[in-house]
């Protein structure tokens, strides 16, 4: 008797502490803060972001390379000193003396030297940076799709923290049926009305109940847990939806439902296809001559930081790599390989995708049927429940009877809940997969 008012304290205690840090929280509230506050949206973000600056850095094929740099040398080799001579304007006519020329004095030179190399015709180029565009674009549809994913998987989050609170609202209810029999029950016991076994078969259902309850509270805090990790909150406190579960409503033209090629991930793979086949033309294209430019502003003097001669050059090369053993060859077959196993896995993971949702609907569909005759079940469940305490009450009915029953409605009330989670999510996963 002790211990089970030990338990109860318990209970009441936890029950209390439970209620003094609860927050409402509806799921519009967690909609609207996932995608501004769940890490793995944000890193999706910053998928983008690189892939952006990937395309960005594309923009090497037409703008220039500018740099500069600034040296100083001494020698007495005889060519540069020559040629530094030369470069500081500085040559006279004793300088092309033999002896001077191959033993020349030591020299500095001091050179500022800036260069430019300017990008005209590179085609494999050209074909390389629509690529990375088409690669910004698929990695941005498959964050709006991993977005619409998350927002799925928070829906779920949510009706399973409402599942729990359910779950213990049932349970609750049930130990509070349980606990009024077990009051009846010992009255009965005393008037002689019942066996002493049919009193313990009664505080053993009290029990399992409390039992079952102290799980239900653990099972509302780590939904609760969960859920505040989605949306990446670290308060100290126990969330509890403001809606009830509640059955949504049927779904129209599930029939005719089906997968779109529109949709954000197919999209996605058809650009990466798209992109494959840039690369493969980029690679092709090396075949073709490049064509850039290239100039430099040169400053010389034998001083520190002095310039007392310049000078400039400018050109422009046409280069043809004609041959390059096979490594070119092999290149090219192998991005044709790549895009060949891209298109495959496109088309494989519309396959994937239209399985996926004839399974769904049938899902939904049995789903549904769950839901309909659950609630009958529920219904003659407790209507059986009434009719075995009324006449337990009279004495026609063994303790025993009225425990079945009474666990036999609870368990029909879990499932129905079940049943509207599953229906519920089910037309939100349908909706997903034919967006």
């Amino acid at each position: 008797m002790q211990n089970r008012i030990l338990t109860l304290l318990l209970i009441l205690l936890g029950t209390t502490t439970f209620a003094q840090e609860v927050k409402l929280i509806s799921e519009d509230d967690i909609l609207s803060e996932l995608e501004s506050k769940n890490l793995k949206i944000l890193m999706a973000d910053k998928e983008t972001a690189k892939a952006e600056a990937d395309y960005f850095q594309s923009s090497a094929v037409f703008l220039p390379r500018i740099s500069a740099s600034y040296s100083a040398t001494r020698t007495t080799n005889p060519l540069m000193a020559f040629g530094s001579k030369l470069n500081q304007e500085v040559l006279t006519q004793n300088d092309f003396n033999p002896a001077l020329l191959n033993d020349p004095d030591g020299i500095n030179n001091f050179a500022t030297v800036i260069s430019v190399e300017q990008p005209l015709i590179n085609v494999d180029k050209f074909y390389e940076r629509r690529a990375a565009k088409l690669k910004v674009t698929a990695t941005e549809l498959q964050g709006e799709r991993f977005k619409d994913f998350m927002k799925l998987e928070t829906r779920k989050a949510y009706m399973q923290l409402q599942m729990a609170y359910k779950q213990r609202d049932v349970i609750e209810l049930a130990l509070n049926t349980a606990q009024k029999h077990q009051t009846n029950a010992e009255n009965f016991l005393e008037e002689g009305l019942i066996q002493k076994a049919d009193i313990l078969d009664v505080k053993i259902r009290v029990s399992e109940l409390e039992n079952q309850l102290v799980h239900a509270e653990s099972q509302i805090e780590n939904a609760s847990d969960f859920l505040k990790f989605v949306i990446h909150s670290d308060e100290e406190l126990t969330l509890k939806p403001i809606e009830d579960l509640q059955l949504n409503a049927d779904l129209n033209e599930l029939n005719s439902a089906k997968v779109k090629d529109e949709r954000e991930d197919i999209q996605a793979m058809t650009h990466a296809v798209k992109a494959r086949e840039k690369m493969l033309k980029a690679s092709q294209m090396t075949y073709l001559p490049s064509l850039n430019a290239f100039g430099s502003y040169e400053l010389y003097d034998d001083e520190f930081f002095q310039a007392d001669a310049n000078g400039y050059l400018i050109g422009a090369q046409l280069k043809w790599n004609i041959f390059e053993g096979a490594q070119r060859i092999g290149k090219i077959k192998a991005k044709k390989a790549e895009l060949q196993m891209a298109e495959m896995e496109l088309q494989n993971y519309k396959d994937e995708s239209k399985l996926a949702l004839q399974k769904a609907k049938r899902e939904y569909k049995d789903a549904l049927n769950e839901v309909k005759t659950t609630a009958i079940s529920v219904e003659q469940a407790q209507e059986s429940l009434r009719i075995k305490q009324d006449r337990f009450a009279e004495g026609l009915e063994k303790s025993t009877e009225v425990l079945d029953a009474e666990a036999k409605y609870s368990q029909q009330q879990l499932k129905h809940f079940n049943a509207i989670f599953k229906h519920n999510y089910t037309s939100y996963y349908l909706s997903f997969l034919t967006k």
